[in-house]
């Protein structure tokens, strides 16, 4: 299997006092990056959750970024927006949520989690069938490709369960026929950001799973030759993300290596096309950014996560892209903030005795990111 990792690896080193530490290049080797779990699920988080947003969910509690959790009423309307925030309708509507009652079940097999996540997709299938369109929920583009990914593995995941209902079964096939109509079109391709990434991937994994919806060849052709397009315009010679932050860096990582460790199993042209592109290219720009990260003490750009458990899927994003920079797994650190039960996921790539702290402009101290420092 070919294995996926930008040419990219930074290890820091200890410095005067009064200069602001430099980055050190040391010699590129290629990660092993964990295997796909099936050809239903191209991200690892697809199969991956905790326990106590799994928990919380059959309270009805659902996961709100910077806001207590939601309590939203059961059964749910689809027209949940509890703060008016688009971050929350990203995840609720992308269903990334319910791979916490998935990964309870499958962890557990105690049956209140399946018979939550059961209920969620049938109000869901039952509700899509006949929505109106809706461009700040279920149309936005980015959270149309996650559901798709979704939809995708826990079809296949009831179905190996024995749950899958004939009723449901034809829903969830419904919604992905209507999914994938969606996706090709160009108003859904975010080529210009990583969006671009998972929306040409969801095209992959729904053609790959269901080829005998209509139109699931030509949303295969679109999905490589979007992904094409990523490879060209979003990933710069040099191998360094173009969005220009250490943080994006190591998310497009993430992104990269787990399409492309999926690819080798099921789309192997794909795969070697991006590993070409993986293996290009020299440190130097990435250098600059970590020097200006330490000599300014400034933030990088948007960490997504700051508080409770529903952020592990994102570190672990946030981890393989890491380690297909360092050719090594990187350390996660995590704490909680006694006073206000605050949750910081760190990931400790670079082992230094300096400590990057990325973070969102203008979220809480707590809101941040480590990458390597003393301690991890």
């Amino acid at each position: 299997m070919r294995h996926l990792g930008f040419a990219i690896v930074l290890a820091m080193g200890a410095t005067a006092a009064c200069d602001p530490p430099q980055p050190r290049v040391a010699p590129w080797v290629a990660p092993a990056a964990d295997a796909p779990p099936g050809p239903e699920a191209m991200y690892l988080e697809m199969n991956q959750g905790d326990m106590k947003t799994a928990d919380a969910l059959l309270q009805d509690l659902w996961p709100a970024r910077g806001y207590p959790d939601a309590k939203l009423a059961w059964p749910l309307t689809w027209k949940e927006d509890p703060y008016k925030d688009a971050y929350f309708r990203f995840m609720f509507y992308s269903l990334r949520h319910t791979e916490h009652l998935l990964w309870a079940y499958q962890t557990t097999h105690d049956r209140r989690y399946l018979d939550k996540l059961i209920g969620v997709l049938d109000s869901y299938v039952a509700y899509d069938a006949t929505r109106a369109p809706d461009v700040d929920s279920f149309d936005n583009a980015h959270a149309a490709s996650y559901r798709a990914m979704v939809l995708t593995n826990v079809y296949f995941k009831l179905q190996q369960f024995g749950e899958l209902s004939p009723t449901l079964q034809t829903g969830i096939r419904d919604s992905l026929q209507r999914l994938g109509v969606f996706l090709v079109l160009t108003k859904s391709f975010e080529g210009h950001a990583n969006h671009g990434f998972t929306e040409a991937a969801a095209l992959l994994v729904v053609a790959h799973n269901f080829p005998d919806l209509d139109g699931a060849a030509s949303w295969r052709a679109m999905g490589i030759e979007r992904l094409e397009q990523m490879r060209v315009t979003n990933i710069d010679a040099d191998g360094v993300d173009i969005e220009n932050s250490p943080f994006h860096h190591l998310l497009v990582l993430g992104l990269v290596a787990q399409i492309g460790n999926w690819s080798a199993q099921y789309e192997p042209a794909i795969s070697e096309q991006l590993t070409v592109a993986s293996v290009r290219g020299t440190s130097n720009r990435m250098q600059g950014w970590v020097s200006e990260v330490y000599g300014k003490k400034i933030a990088a750009d948007a960490v997504e996560y700051n508080r409770h458990s529903k952020n592990a899927s994102f570190a672990t994003l946030i981890a393989t892209g890491a380690r297909a920079a360092l050719g090594k797994p990187p350390t996660i650190r995590q704490s909680i903030d006694a006073g206000t039960g605050e949750r910081t996921i760190g990931v400790c790539a670079y082992g230094a005795d300096n400590t990057i702290r990325i973070s969102r402009e203008g979220a809480p101290e707590a809101s941040v990111i480590v990458i390597g420092g003393g301690g991890c």
